[in-house]
């Protein structure tokens, strides 16, 4: 009696655009195989082979590199916002520092709207910056906006403090909105059909 084998081999990432046909060598196994997808967007594929079924999964692989994206992406945005903070004397993104002219106690988040730099202005959202945030004269960050934009050089930036735009850091941030949207809507509406 043959003995089988009780190990499967690890799973292995397969790189789709190299794979001209149907019928192609299998990496993990080196015989001639099937690969089958389950869909044009599936990150998986298996392989059927005469010895079984091995599964090559690059999906982790993906994941972890776009984890390492987002990451250096955050840290170069982090890296610009403090760049931001210590150029404009400010101690930190929600403490308020006297403007130079006329006295007029600011927030990063007005100094940037006043630069129009987009980019900045959704990293100051992301942390938890406020649109609504006032300055000891009562303006907000769309004021300051308005008020430097010359022949629509702050457009992107009206634009975007315009659409009261909202920066969700998790699934469940999204979600939390979601359901208190959801249920404003249905108390609205019963308070309307009585």
């Amino acid at each position: 009696m043959m003995a089988m084998q009780s190990a499967t081999p690890e799973p292995t990432t397969t790189d789709w655009a190299t794979l001209d046909s149907e019928k192609s060598p299998c990496e993990t196994c080196s015989t001639a195989s099937t690969f089958s997808k389950a869909s044009t967007s599936s990150t998986a594929s298996t392989c059927s082979t005469a010895s079984g079924m091995i599964v090559m999964d690059s999906e982790s692989n993906l994941s972890s590199a776009n984890a390492s994206k987002r990451s250096q992406r955050r840290q170069q945005q982090d890296q610009a916002l403090q760049r931001f903070l210590s150029k404009h004397s400010f101690e930190g993104l929600h403490v308020p520092r006297l403007s130079e002219s006329p006295s007029e106690m600011v927030y990063p988040i007005h100094v940037a709207a006043q630069q129009g730099d987009c980019n900045l202005l959704r990293t100051m959202l992301a942390l938890g910056a406020s649109l609504d945030q006032q300055t000891s004269r009562g303006r907000t960050a769309y004021d300051f906006a308005f008020e430097a934009n010359r022949d629509g050089s702050h457009l992107d930036t009206l634009g975007l403090l315009r659409t009261r735009v909202q920066v969700f850091n998790t699934m469940k941030d999204f979600l939390r909105a979601k359901i208190s949207k959801s249920k404003v809507r249905r108390v609205e509406s019963a308070a309307v059909s009585l």
